[in-house]
């Protein structure tokens, strides 16, 4: 999880999502041993703390409002 992180992370179920200055977000589960689920690259730095609102993920980054959930 190397990189500059300036948001908090946010917990949702078993898992912590975590963005990255440099434009990565971060799956990890909640346990007593470090599990990376997912790294996922978006493109624009993340400088503000993700919200979730209805089993939807809401991620502003750089100059774009990202929304991520299932339809």
């Amino acid at each position: 999880m190397v990189g500059d992180y300036y948001s908090s992370a946010v917990a949702v179920g078993d898992k912590i999502y975590i963005g990255s200055q440099s434009g990565s977000v971060v799956v990890i589960r909640t346990s007593d041993t470090l599990e990376v689920l997912a790294r996922n690259e978006i493109g624009e730095a993340i400088m503000a703390t993700p919200a979730i609102v209805n089993g939807v993920l809401y991620l502003r980054a750089g100059e774009t409002l990202f929304a991520f959930g299932s339809r």
